[in-house]
């Protein structure tokens, strides 16, 4: 008799283990689509005209403006893991603070090895968790 329940609490045990919990289906992230306002870089200011980062998950492609020059080039993100290539840009010069807060962006986008998105909230991340960037989703 022992054994029989020792038998169906492995078996009930190991099919519990099959079933993702919200915990588990929370943590698998969605791709990244569609376009977020820059509304912090960590130690930089941002001016009146705040960045915007359009990604395009079909493609792998990220592109958007810094406040001053228009930026172009593809990311790659696998679940909460996110990278990005070299980035193209215009080459406009602007006032002294939007150029600040754009070399803050492209520091972001270098130094970003993962994100969280929550609530239309998308916040970058170093290799330590520190945040890096905090942007909000734009609706249309």
């Amino acid at each position: 008799m022992k054994q029989l329940i020792l038998i169906l609490l492995v078996v009930v045990m190991s099919c519990k283990g099959k079933q993702n919990t919200p915990k588990e289906v929370a943590a698998t992230a969605a791709p990244l689509n569609g376009s977020f306002e820059v509304t912090n870089i960590v130690a930089s200011a941002l001016g009146d005209k705040k960045p915007i980062i359009t990604f395009d998950a079909k493609e792998n492609r990220v592109n958007g403006n810094s406040g001053c020059n228009s930026y172009f080039g593809q990311f790659q993100q696998e679940d909460r893991a996110l990278s990005f290539g070299v980035l193209g840009a215009t080459e406009m010069a602007c006032q002294e603070p939007l150029m600040l807060a754009e070399m803050a962006l492209y520091k972001a986008f270098q130094n970003t090895a993962s994100f969280d998105l929550e609530n239309s909230i998308l916040v970058f991340k170093d290799q330590e968790g520190n945040d890096l960037l905090t942007a909000i989703h734009k609706r249309d």
